[in-house]
């Protein structure tokens, strides 16, 4: 008992400590959410007073006390609520960024501008000559601190990293893009453009502080593959919830409230719906009113929510790159813009003239925005969902389907009472399709049945329901699930022959998603490969099973050829070793030399002699510094740890003009395996410098070395943190009793007197000089040169000399999904930057 007490005394006294330490990091911001809740609690009993007093109208002139009063509150609780959220998610943070002095500074500017630019604003959209879709503003009061919030979070984003800077400005333009089309308040207004102000303040601040001035630093670099999916998930997630913020607010006014408003209408009776529905089922009033009373209660609000639940769904689906997401959300976006360009036909009748034309295209245009990302990012989602598990997905909703419908039409039959007119057959089929439409879809189309009793309302909503929440988690289930089961079978298949038997340096890649598989019989050994365009390439040499002698990889290699032949494939043997590509010559295969990999002893781990001598200025300096390394795995790194290697990763892709590649170059993604190791680039404020990651290699059954993958560092870090990494990683493998590391191979980075003379050699010395501006490749190898490693060449092994062009696409189709087309863009895309 009493170390119960000890223990919850030692808990109470962290928590306090922990709140102390979060006080003194933002005081200013603690100080404003203190004062809203006094304010609010002091004059808030009439919102209507509290507005008067302390908010301002688009009326107010210039030495008007109420300029320093209109963003200290809310004018009721719900707003004080939200306020709180805002200031704790982004208030704090921004100032512990910044700094108190500087956060009182910017926050003091921001206020002062953004008030008389918002209520500017909202004399333009007012103009009677303009039209905006706003109807009331001039009749509204600002009096919200949410405007200066978002402000001051876009100013400090331009102190944030690259990763965070790009996440956060998508957030606020999102949310306050979505508030103002679809709230279309003045506190909107407010918000969105002091988040413009504040973004490009924060914009100019950071080109400042990197004393650059270049288009370069305006507009970063390509997105990864992993963040352009979670970007355009995010985008898509924001258009569905759109309309639902929007519905939450009874002054929905925004250019796009005319979605809004076919989302969320307003109830009336059941009484009256009776009363006119007696009369005439088919008349206007009775199926304005049963559409009403459709939107009102619990069942009708889930209803209205599932197109959200399942647009989420497939938001997930897309962050995981699965392409059955893609095609859904595509279709998804194109049936939502056919429902909303029916219900405006029916209810609008100025669709003819150019107003009501514009009308009814601004209400389009958040799914016209999200249906041009899906089309333009399409090749980032590219993970195919096994056919097994499509079909049957489908035919689990296909029975759903069945089930539910046959649940009304017998159902109604059974309750015939609880319907007007009495339910038929005949009625209850004409009416299953409303059954399965959002209740809004329903409110224009005429029904043939409506209910009277409990249980008629319980088979009248819950029906189509059922259905849509079932199809919810079959669709979740199918998208977040694995993707393709018999590859992810053949992928631990794989990583067992190749932990008990034994590979090549590259041999742990073949593990990676987006290999295929041949396993020879009796499983004696696999080749791991890709197939493009009737090339297969393979992925280094075959792996061999524990026990086989070393001449089994030669005869695999001849048994997958013959497998290729029958499938009318050819065969590319890509980054293979010399002595591989030697007995493959007998049997008359050509090879090129297309890398040179660099191989570091232990037994050189001292780093003596005068030919080190960078590499222990480099350890020297990293002492001196205070820079110290970590030996991990992804999932003992921790989430801050993996956190700040993503922010670094998307920091070095930002600053290739070329897309990131794949194959054999690895990325974040391929680093949560779990037997790949990191090595991190620490100083004593656990800043992360830099990292380098390290594949093992297995000889019969045995780690035997590692090989070298990822190097990321930081631009404004420790200069010298790859080389520190380098010289660590050697005395690590020491350590482990290991006879070497390889620092793996440098692409295009032949030396002159080993090239191909022919013309061939040639046209890769020239690739080679040219893509060095981009990835690099021959720096790289002159990096590496520093610790005097030996030098083994890879070489591309074929058979058929008039294949090689074609081996050559697939190779580059290996690195870079969608080649040349993909390239081409981003080739231009480079020489615009260039230009500008």
């Amino acid at each position: 008992m009493e170390n119960q007490v000890q223990e919850t005394s030692q808990s109470f006294k962290n928590a306090a400590h922990w709140g102390a330490g979060q006080l003194r990091q933002a005081p200013i911001s603690f100080a404003a959410l203190l004062l809203m809740w006094l304010l609010l609690a002091l004059l808030g009993s009439d919102s209507n007073q509290l507005l008067n007093q302390l908010g301002m109208s688009t009326s107010w002139q210039w030495g008007e006390p109420l300029l320093p009063t209109a963003g200290l509150t809310t004018a009721n609780l719900r707003g004080a609520l939200m306020s709180s959220l805002w200031l704790i998610l982004l208030a704090i943070p921004a100032e512990k960024v910044l700094g108190s002095r500087k956060f009182l500074f910017f926050t003091s500017v921001l206020y002062l501008l953004s008030i008389p630019l918002s209520l500017a604003l909202v004399e333009i959209f007012e103009h009677p000559n303009v039209e905006i879709g706003t109807e009331s503003l001039l009749a509204t009061t600002l009096l919200t601190p949410d405007f200066w919030i978002f402000g001051i979070a876009a100013v400090a984003s331009g102190y944030r990293s690259l990763l965070w800077r790009r996440r956060i400005r998508l957030a606020l333009f999102s949310i306050s893009l979505t508030l103002l089309f679809y709230t279309g308040t003045i506190a909107d207004i407010a918000i969105f453009s002091t988040v413009l102000v504040g973004t490009i303040w924060g914009e100019i601040l950071r080109i400042r502080r990197s004393e650059s001035s270049s288009l370069h630093s305006l507009l970063p670099g390509p997105w990864s593959l992993r963040e352009t999916r979670i970007i355009v998930a995010i985008v898509m997630s924001v258009s569905a919830l759109g309309p639902v913020i929007a519905g939450l607010n009874p002054l929905t006014d925004g250019p796009f409230s005319g979605s809004t408003r076919l989302i969320w209408t307003p109830a009336v009776s059941e009484e009256r719906m009776h009363h006119l529905c007696r009369v005439d089922i088919n008349s206007t009033g009775c199926q304005e009113a049963l559409a009403q009373l459709q939107q009102h209660g619990f069942t009708p609000m889930l209803a209205n929510l599932i197109p959200v639940i399942l647009t989420l769904i497939l938001a997930l689906g897309l962050s995981r790159g699965r392409k059955a997401a893609w095609w859904l959300s595509v279709g998804a976006q194109i049936v939502t813009l056919a429902i909303l360009l029916f219900q405006m036909k029916r209810l609008t009748s100025d669709a003819t003239d150019i107003v009501g034309f514009f009308n009814i295209f601004k209400a389009l245009v958040p799914w016209v925005i999200v249906l041009g990302l899906l089309l333009i990012f399409r090749r980032s989602f590219s993970i195919s969902i096994e056919a097994a598990k499509v079909f049957r997905a489908i035919r689990a909703i296909t029975l759903t389907f069945l089930g539910t419908a046959l649940l009304w039409v017998f159902g109604a039959q059974l309750a015939a009472q609880a319907f007007h007119p009495h339910a038929t057959f005949g009625l209850a089929i004409q009416e299953l399709p409303m059954r399965y439409l959002p209740p809004t879809v329903g409110t224009v189309l005429n029904h043939h049945l409506f209910p009277h009793d409990p249980v008629g309302w319980a088979l009248f909503e819950w029906t189509g329901t059922i259905f849509w929440l079932v199809t919810a988690v079959i669709m979740y289930r199918f998208l977040m699930g694995v993707a393709n089961t018999q590859a992810e079978t053949d992928r631990t298949l794989a990583t067992q022959l190749l932990e008990s038997g034994s590979g090549d340096h590259l041999s742990w890649m073949t593990i990676w998603d987006g290999n295929s598989y041949w396993f020879a019989p009796n499983k004696a050994g696999y080749v791991a490969y890709r197939l493009r365009n009737g090339v297969a390439i393979s992925l280094g040499e075959p792996v061999t099973a524990a026990g086989s002698p070393a001449t089994a990889r030669i005869s695999l290699a001849y048994e997958f050829e013959e497998f290729a032949m029958n499938q009318g494939w050819q065969v590319a043997w890509y980054s293979v070793r010399e002595d591989f590509t030697d007995a493959l010559k007998e049997k008359g295969h050509r090879r090129l030399r297309i890398a040179e990999e660099a191989v570091l002893s232990t037994e050189l781990a001292e780093f003596k002699g005068k030919k080190f001598q960078n590499v222990r200025t480099a350890r020297n300096r990293a002492l001196k510094e205070g820079i110290s390394t970590q030996w991990a795995t992804w999932a003992a790194a921790g989430s801050e740890m993996q956190n700040k290697i993503i922010d670094l990763s998307e920091e070095w892709v930002s600053e290739k003009a070329l897309p990131e590649m794949g194959f054999t170059l690895g990325t974040v993604t391929e680093l949560a395996d779990p037997q790949t190791h990191l090595l991190l680039a620490l100083d004593e404020q656990g800043h992360l410098h830099g990292i380098t990651s390290w594949l093992p290699v297995y000889e019969n059954g045995q780690v035997i070395g590692y090989t070298l993958d990822i190097m990321r560092r930081d631009p404004q870090g420790f200069r010298s943190v790859i080389e520190f990494l380098m010289s660590e990683a050697v005395l690590i493998a020491k350590e482990q009793g290991l006879r070497w590391v390889s620092l793996s191979g440098a692409p295009l980075s032949t030396p002159p007197e080993q090239q191909d003379a022919g013309a061939l050699g040639k046209t890769l010395d020239l690739l080679g000089r040219t893509m060095e501006p981009f990835y690099g490749f021959r720096s790289l190898a002159a990096s590496k040169n520093k610790f005097q490693p030996e030098h083994h060449g890879w070489y591309l092994c074929y058979r058929d000399e008039l294949a090689l062009p074609a081996i050559g696409v697939a190779i580059a189709g290996c690195y870079v999904d969608g080649f040349p087309w993909s390239l081409l863009s981003s080739l231009k895309l480079l020489g615009n930057r260039d230009n500008g």
